[in-house]
C-alpha cells in the first residue's frame, strides 16, 4: 500500500456557491458515501461559478490525490458571495494520483492501515514538503510557507494529522489550520481535510472534532454500502 501525504492545499479565491449536500458517490471504481458537516453546503463541479474552485483544486492536487468534493457553511455562503474570503471549509480527497489511487489489499484491516499510517507519518520530510507546496501554489497565484505538520492522534476509524501554514496572495495573508483525517473506505484511502482560520489551540481542537464526526459517519454508511455491492 503507497500513501500519498496530502499537500496543504487553501484557497484564497471567492466566487458564488451554492447549496447542495453530500452523497454517495463513485470513486475509482468504488462506492463511498462523503458526509460533510452539519450545516455545510458543498460546491457543485457543474456551476459555472463554483466549477472553478474544483479546477484550481485539481491542478493542485493533481499528482497526489483526486478531489472528490468541496463543502463550507452554508450560512457563510452570502458572504462568498459577497467576494468575501471563506472562513471555513472542508475538502474530501482520494489519495494517490489518477490511475494509481492508493489501493488496500482486501485482508487489510481499517485498524492495520491506521497503523502502517502512523507507523509512516514521522518519516515524512517537512522542508520537502513545505517546497513542493510552494512551487504548486505559486502558479495559482498563491504564496503558502508551511509552518508544522504533525500526527495529532488516531481512533480505531482514522488517523488524524494537522497543519500549519500562512497563506497569501498579493498582500493578503492569514494563518490558515487544517486537520486531515485518513480513511481506509472500499479498499481506497481518503481523506476528509477540515480548514479555518489559526487562532490558537482551540481551532485545531474545533477541526479535530468536525473531522472525526463526519468520517466516522463516512466510514459506516461506506461500509454498508460496499457490504451490499457484494451480495
Amino acid at each position: 500500500m503507497r500513501i500519498y501525504v496530502v499537500l496543504f492545499v487553501a484557497m484564497l479565491t471567492w466566487w458564488p456557491v451554492t447549496p447542495s449536500f453530500a452523497d454517495a458517490l463513485v470513486a475509482d471504481g468504488v462506492k463511498v458515501d462523503l458526509k460533510i458537516p452539519e450545516g455545510y453546503c458543498s460546491l457543485s463541479r457543474d456551476h459555472p461559478a463554483e466549477k472553478p474552485h474544483y479546477d484550481q483544486q485539481d491542478r493542485m492536487q493533481a499528482k497526489i490525490n483526486a478531489v472528490m468534493l468541496i463543502a463550507l457553511p452554508c450560512e457563510e455562503i452570502a458572504d462568498a458571495r459577497a467576494g468575501r474570503p471563506w472562513k471555513r471549509w472542508v475538502i474530501w480527497l482520494l489519495n494517490g494520483p489518477p490511475g494509481h489511487h492508493t489501493k488496500i489489499p482486501p485482508n487489510m484491516t481499517r485498524q492495520v492501515v491506521i497503523e502502517q499510517l502512523a507507523h509512516a507519518m514521522p518519516t515524512v520530510d517537512i522542508d520537502t514538503i513545505g517546497k513542493d507546496i510552494g512551487g504548486v501554489a505559486a502558479k495559482e497565484g498563491l504564496g503558502i510557507k508551511l509552518h508544522t505538520m504533525s500526527m495529532i492522534g488516531k481512533d480505531d476509524v482514522a488517523l488524524y494529522t494537522a497543519q500549519a501554514a500562512k497563506v497569501s496572495r498579493g498582500d493578503a495573508g492569514r494563518e490558515i489550520a487544517v486537520v486531515t483525517g485518513w480513511v481506509a473506505m472500499g479498499g481506497r484511502l481518503f481523506t476528509a481535510n477540515t480548514y479555518a482560520d489559526l487562532e490558537g489551540v482551540a481551532t485545531v481542537e474545533g477541526l479535530l472534532a468536525q473531522a472525526k464526526t463526519i468520517i466516522k459517519s463516512s466510514a459506516d454508511s461506506s461500509d454498508v454500502l460496499n457490504s451490499e455491492g457484494t451480495k
